[in-house]
């Protein structure tokens, strides 16, 4: 049986990185790639994960943290 934590905090950060170049998948081209990264702290611990998304997920990832504004 393993111990559990509630969970004390949880942070997100949402950033944009440009591509040197216009990609696309041959029917859509962009030109950045957003990444999300999100650390939740539980008791001593803290986890890390990230993904790279469309741009209209940062907004739904920050609502989720408890914030309104946007990162860069």
């Amino acid at each position: 049986m393993t111990a559990e934590a509630p969970i004390d905090r949880l942070e997100c950060a949402v950033y944009r990185i440009a591509t040197d170049m216009p990609e696309g998948g041959g029917t859509f081209e962009w030109n950045a790639t957003t990444m999300i990264v999100v650390n939740l702290h539980a008791g001593k611990t803290v986890g890390t994960g990230y993904t790279c998304l469309c741009r209209a997920s940062d907004r739904l990832c920050l609502e989720a943290c408890g914030r309104r504004q946007r990162c860069a």
